[in-house]
């Protein structure tokens, strides 16, 4: 029977539980060291042991997801922080799932491959703009009269087994008024097409902020901008048309959606022209993207 031991301290002390049989568990936030339910396992874990027979992939986040670590049969891991996980951090008391197979998965050696932007094509797709490091993180920019608009270069975040997220934040500054800022993580699969833009967040100086609506919107183009080409292959000329309309109507919910929040608080030019500056860095971002790569 397959075995891996958890252990709140390194070199296996402090705090252990054992798990027999190949199982998983979605959230060691409910999974205890003791009865008395008192210490859970969630984030607390320094160093693992498997048996000859247990096979674990380790999880940051819940339900199986996030960056994962292989860990194989036999294996004596004394410190977890020794074991990178994805872009800079460790894994000492970050994982919170996990999945146990009683022989090696057929999947185990297969390495999947990372969507990369590739920064100077999204760089090149903003005529006219500079490159601004003013404040924390690469950045390029462009002014409109007395405005500036700010794109910080996307940067990782996470990756799973099919998917690669990347952060991305924008600014836009007005001299006569407050700033305000935009951000999302935006997911790509194994390919780089875009599957989806998550956590999206607009705000201005606290006045308002702009979430959910927007995002499904967003995604509700994303959606119909792929059964397009689909419809284009097909060379289906009326549908195109049938199409072009369903993706002008969802563009424009965007748009009265976020203009009549932005209306209640500014009559700013600048802020109002920030919306369409987040929806074609969205763009020029699906067009910079390289589909995947094995590292």
């Amino acid at each position: 029977m397959c075995s891996v031991s958890f252990f709140s301290g390194t070199s296996y002390t402090d705090n252990g539980k054992a798990y027999n049989g190949a199982q998983g568990q979605a959230d060691l936030g409910t999974q205890y060291y003791k009865a008395d339910d008192k210490d859970d396992l969630k984030n607390d874990i320094q160093s693992v042991q498997t048996d000859d027979s247990g096979w674990v992939i380790v999880f940051d986040e819940l339900n199986y997801q996030g960056n994962f670590l292989l860990i194989p049969h036999n294996s004596n891991i004394t410190d977890l922080e020794a074991y990178p996980r994805g872009d800079s951090g460790d894994w000492k008391k970050q994982i919170q799932s996990f999945l146990m197979y009683d022989a090696q998965p057929g999947f185990w050696d297969f390495n999947p491959p990372m969507p990369q932007i590739n920064e100077a094509t999204f760089s090149k797709l903003f005529p006219d703009s500079y490159e601004d490091d003013k404040l924390a993180g690469a950045a390029i920019a462009y002014n409109i009269e007395d405005s500036v608009y700010r794109i910080y270069m996307p940067t990782f975040s996470w990756r799973d087994i099919n998917s690669t997220c990347y952060y991305v934040h924008l600014d836009h500054e007005n001299s006569a008024a407050t700033d305000d800022h935009a951000e999302f993580y935006a997911v790509f699969d194994n390919n780089g097409n875009l599957t989806d833009i998550q956590n999206f967040n607009w705000s201005e100086g606290g006045a308002f902020n702009i979430t959910s609506n927007a995002v499904d919107a967003i995604e509700d183009i994303v959606s119909l901008t792929g059964d397009l080409l689909d419809v284009v292959t097909d060379g289906v000329s009326t549908e195109v048309a049938d199409v072009f309309n369903d993706v002008f109507s969802v563009s424009c919910k965007i748009f009265n959606f976020a203009c009549g929040q932005i209306y209640k608080y500014t009559d700013n030019g600048g802020v109002f022209y920030f919306l369409p500056v987040i929806i074609h860095t969205i763009n020029r971002l699906t067009c910079s993207v390289n589909a995947g790569t094995v590292d």
